[in-house]
This record gives structure tokens, sequence and C-alpha cells, in this order.
């Protein structure tokens, strides 16, 4: 989600056992201009650091708490993402609380648009969910268009 127009950028759905993330390429790939990327700790690994530096972003992953020497094993980006969190955590916190505004976007989809599904089969129920993210953009974009 972009944190500037509240715009849901990419989404995939995935069943409950899938990995978060092995979901990163796929969700960066149609988007180009990035500046940071911030993702809850499902995410934290050496990998996904070094995909989203590719993009030109920055990476903001909070630590889990098993974590406890900087070892980048081959991976920059992950070496200095947690040097950034351990030298100057308060700052690393604000850039990653922009994380909370797609969590907002998310909670808002499900508020306006109904939790469930109604649709039985996969293929069916991923169609009503892409309709519902296309339908809360067009309601952000509308009003972006009316306030201008």
């Amino acid at each position: 989600m972009d944190t500037h127009s509240f715009i849901i950028l990419s989404f995939k759905v995935t069943s409950a056992f899938k990995a978060d993330g092995r979901q990163v390429r796929e969700l960066l790939h149609l988007i180009y201009h990035l500046t940071r990327i911030c993702a809850d700790k499902a995410y934290l690994s050496r990998k996904v650091c070094d995909f989203i530096v590719k993009h030109h972003a920055k990476p903001y992953i909070p630590l889990k708490k098993s974590i406890l020497k900087i070892r980048g094993k081959g991976s920059r980006a992950w070496k200095e993402m947690i040097l950034l969190y351990r030298r100057g955590k308060k700052i690393f916190l604000k850039r990653y609380h922009r994380r909370s505004l797609a969590e907002t976007a998310i909670s808002t989809v499900k508020r306006r648009f109904d939790h469930t599904l109604t649709s039985t089969k996969r293929k069916t129920q991923k169609n009503e969910l892409r309709l519902k993210v296309i339908t809360y953009n067009l309601t952000i974009i509308a009003r972006t268009k009316i306030k201008a």
C-alpha cells in the first residue's frame, strides 16, 4: 500500500499455510517507484532484504527476539537494516510505523465490504477479493479527485 495515497498497490491471495516472505517477488513485481518497504516479522529474511534493496528501497522489518548477533552472511542489506535498528531504534520504529497505515487499509476493506467471502470456489473467492480491493481503490481515488 502506498502510505501517501492509501491506494493498495499490490496484493496476493494465498492459503493460510504459505510463507509470506516467498510472496515478495510477486508483490513488488509491478511496483516501480519505492523508497521504503515496511513489513512485519513474517518477511524477515536476508533474501527479502536483498530483493527490496534491488528495487531501490530500504527494508524496515523489525527483528525477532532470537536475533542476537549481526551476521550478514553475504547480505549487505540485512546487515545495514540490523545496524539501523540497533543504532537508531527510535528512528527505525518511527519509519516502520507507516506499516500500520497498510493495516488500516486492510481493516477498511474488511469493514466496508464485509470480512467474509460469499463465493465457495477458490477461484471465485480470489476474484471477489480483487473486486473489493479495486472498489476500495476507486473510492480513494474519487475522494482525492473531489478534494483537489
